[in-house]
């Protein structure tokens, strides 16, 4: 994983770092911010999103199912 975009300032680089330190997944859209495609706000909206659709569906297998034991207080 890695950030490579070289359309961006240092604030913007530096978001991208922390967003792939804190989530574990390379920011999605880079390549679309060199060529101009998107803004970065366009791009880190994207990413927020996309983590927080993922985030809610992890919980949610996470959630279901789970073999609990009885315990004694």
């Amino acid at each position: 994983m890695s950030i490579y975009a070289r359309n961006v300032n240092g604030k913007q680089r530096s978001w991208l770092a922390r967003y792939e330190a804190a989530t574990g997944f390379e920011p999605l859209g880079q390549e679309d911010l060199d060529s101009g495609v998107k803004s970065f706000n366009q791009v880190a909206r994207e990413n927020i999103r996309w983590f927080e659709e993922w985030s809610n569906e992890a919980m949610g297998a996470m959630s279901t199912q789970v073999p609990w034991t009885e315990e004694t207080p």
